[in-house]
């Protein structure tokens, strides 16, 4: 499967430490607990669109309030990917368990996530 380009919403006050280091699996998580597979490894949690994205993290009934930030990720062939079963054919949420770069990460957008 060729995957192209997937997307990971995060909390602006996270946006300086993605512009460093990229998207590192195992950061704190702004939801729950972090997200693993089946063997415990710490996963970074992407969407197959922005909305998709944003119903696994900024939708979130506890996700907090305030501006996130929108992340288009490009993978490479030796990336770490998991394709979760739970959708069927569809392809929704797509994890992976290592670093993706920054060079791989670039900024699209914001939103606000209001109080409720």
């Amino acid at each position: 499967m060729i995957l192209t380009s997937l997307y990971h919403w995060s909390p602006r006050d996270r946006r300086k430490q993605i512009r460093h280091h990229g998207l590192k699996p195992g950061s704190r998580p702004c939801i729950g607990t972090i997200t693993t597979v089946t063997d415990g490894k710490p996963m970074i949690c992407l969407g197959s669109t922005p909305m998709t994205a944003w119903s696994l993290s900024g939708k979130m009934r506890y996700a907090p309030t305030g501006w996130w930030d929108l992340w288009e990720v490009t993978l490479r062939d030796n990336d770490e990917v998991y394709i979760l079963p739970i959708y069927g054919a569809r392809l929704k949420e797509v994890r992976v368990a290592n670093r993706i770069p920054k060079l791989r990460v670039i900024w699209i957008g914001e939103r606000e996530k209001a109080v409720a």
